[in-house]
């Protein structure tokens, strides 16, 4: 693609670039460090010692790549998000030309690495957490790992079949190139660089106002390679010499490049190169015109044929490989071909709404979705969520506020209505939410607390999205909150409610119908805990009400039909505290604050732990809400 036709590709793309501005032209010399300057990439030729300007774009460069066999991967921040590559050659030369290799608005690239055998761009987003990786031909990509700290760089070797991930100010992990085998080997609270050294198999790191330090592969014979009190910007490994960016520590707009000859375990014979042109350099790579060639001696199983794999061939270790499939999809039993992602775990968690596949066993590619960034009127969680599958649209009340945002285009997230305009009654409050995908409805829990007598009237709402319909209220003085589900095909409408009495109260569930004005059937469970977010569901294929009954010292879960009628139990032993229940072919779903279980619906045998989200989090609920998706809810 050449960018004097860069208006025939808006269609895929709203970014236009300059046409490379180039001051010196640069002369082939064998060793040059290229350093990111916010819109600029600039080229230091060691042996001449003279700075060149040799790329400019119209928007922030936020990462680059420059591969070992001569390939250019820029990362350009516009409205949107875009990583283009080139051959090295065209930074020097007044060629235009580039490919667009990835563009996904809802990823922030950190960083960027690429495996030249097998072709495949490693890309770390800082914001979510997720280690992408995406077949620069196919443009197909998939989340590799997620629940990373703070990735901001990863490196790869495809020889070796390894890759690292640094998680600032925490930790490097390595692990195999298709994310198997994922462990710690430095940690640290001042790790702020990295870099390797493939011919040496060396790893090198900031220890941030201590020096620059090194190990092998395995993060193993640590030493001290250079003591250096300041703070370095970032790292790179050119033949025998280690080149580091500088920034005074006192006067933030000062930079140098600085380099050192490695000798064992050693650094000599400092040498600064000053930076006088640039305002803000971020990161530097290292090159040399003595191109590696990508034969290697190396087995490289995703040459022919993408190793037979239908969508992404990833390298592991000792020439191995392994098949994974777009985002979206997940692997069939032959470990090649692909099926779509039907069925999940849907759960909003730390500002991001994110969907997870419902095997508990695998460690890689488990996201079924890109995690989404929701906004909020206010700090408050998202007290209720849906989500329709058909068009993959998802609706979350908070507060007062209930919004619309799309999980798998690019649209700006929609407030559909605001009850701050109807002057209601102080105290409003949105508490439940549930969508009918076959009226293509949404209703709706709020109620209204007197401020003065804490006398609370509660209303259920629905909304058509093209005005509203009051479909029932009722008054009363007791917490009426928990478990409010829809059955579409019954147009039926469940919750547990509670009635007025001075002796505790006698929780039921309550079904009314959604198409009719009759009055309610109050079921008889008559100890239901409303205490617990979610403790009522729906069987859909077999039509039968669950809910958690009692959760002390043992969990009792009962059924029954949707009249209430012919009710069972099981009693459960030995689980923590859950709050929330669901019910998918032969499986119930447990969760709590962390962690997603099942078991046998019909002996409560069988627990695995399906899903668990480590976090930091000690403030407040990890998982805000949580839905399981199928195709039959």
């Amino acid at each position: 693609m050449s960018l004097d036709n860069i208006n025939n590709t808006k269609a895929t793309s709203s970014h236009e670039f300059s046409k490379s501005t180039i001051l010196n032209r640069t002369e082939n010399f064998s060793q040059q460090i290229i350093i990111n300057d916010e819109n600029k990439l600039w080229v230091y030729n060691i042996e001449a010692r003279s700075l060149n300007l040799a790329y400019e774009a119209t928007a922030v460069i936020n990462s680059f790549e420059i591969d070992r066999s001569g390939e250019t991967f820029l990362t350009i921040f516009d409205e949107k998000p875009i990583i283009i590559s080139f051959p090295y050659e065209n930074l020097n030369s007044k060629s235009t030309d580039f490919n667009i290799i990835f563009e996904e608005a809802r990823i922030k690239p950190r960083g960027i690495a690429f495996d030249y055998m097998g072709e495949i761009l490693y890309i770390v987003d800082e914001s979510i957490g997720c280690l992408i990786v995406a077949d620069v031909h196919t443009k197909q990509y998939n989340i590799l790992l997620n629940d990373l700290l703070q990735p901001v760089s990863v490196s790869v070797d495809p020889q070796e079949g390894v890759m690292f991930i640094l998680q600032i100010s925490h930790s490097v992990l390595k692990g195999n190139m298709n994310g198997e085998n994922i462990i710690s080997i430095i940690e640290g609270n001042g790790i702020s660089a990295f870099t390797m050294d493939y011919k040496l198999k060396r790893l090198y790191w900031v220890d941030d106002f201590v020096g620059i330090k090194s190990s092998d592969y395995s993060g193993k014979n640590q030493f001290t390679i250079a003591t250096i009190t300041s703070t370095i910007v970032d790292l790179s490994i050119l033949n025998n010499q280690l080149f580091w960016l500088w920034q005074d520590h006192h006067n933030s707009s000062v930079h140098q490049l600085l380099s050192c000859k490695i000798n064992a375990n050693s650094c000599h014979d400092r040498v600064m190169y000053p930076l006088k042109d640039l305002r803000t350099p971020v990161s530097i790579k290292s090159f040399t015109n003595q191109k590696h060639e990508k034969t290697t001696s190396v087995l490289n199983p995703c040459k022919i044929n993408k190793g037979k794999c239908q969508d992404i061939c990833l390298i592991s270790s000792l020439g191995t490989y392994s098949c994974a499939c777009k985002l979206g999809w997940q692997l069939n039993p032959d470990e090649r071909t692909c099926r779509e992602s039907r069925d999940f775990i849907l759960y909003v968690t730390e500002n991001l709404i994110r969907g997870h596949i419902l095997d508990g066993t695998k460690k890689t590619f488990t996201d079924v979705i890109l995690p989404t960034t929701y906004r909020t009127n206010s700090s408050k969680y998202i007290t209720s969520f849906d989500y329709d599958q058909r068009n993959d649209n998802f609706y979350f009340a908070e507060d007062r506020y209930v919004y619309r945002i799309n999980l798998k285009q690019y649209k700006p997230q929609k407030l559909l209505f605001d009850l701050t305009d109807f002057n209601l009654y102080h105290g409003t409050v949105i508490i439940n939410l549930a969508f009918d995908w076959l009226a293509e409805k949404l209703y709706y829990f709020r109620y209204e607390k007197y401020s003065t007598s804490g006398y609370m009237r509660y209303y259920i709402k629905k909304y058509k999205f093209d005005g509203f319909e009051n479909v029932r209220y009722f008054d009363c003085k007791a917490v009426i909150k928990a478990g409010m589900i829809i059955h579409p095909q019954r147009k039926y409408m469940f919750y547990i409610g509670t009635n007025d009495s001075m002796i505790g109260h006698r929780k039921h569930v309550e079904r009314i119908s959604l198409n009719a004005t009759i009055s309610s059937i109050s079921l008889n469970t008559t100890s239901v805990d409303i205490n617990l977010r979610k403790p009522l569901t729906i069987d859909y294929q077999e039509n039968r009400l669950y809910w958690i009954e009692k959760n002390y010292s043992s969990l009792i879960i009962k059924q029954s039909n949707l009249d209430g009628l012919d009710v069972h139990q099981i009693i459960l032993e030995n689980l923590p505290l859950v709050d929330r229940i669901f019910i998918y072919r032969q499986w119930i779903y447990l969760v709590d604050n962390t962690t997603v279980w099942r078991v046998y619906k019909k002996t409560g045998k069988g627990c695995i732990k399906v899903m668990s989200i480590p976090t930091n989090n000690i403030n407040g609920p990890i998982i805000d809400d949580i839905k399981l998706i199928n195709d039959v809810t």
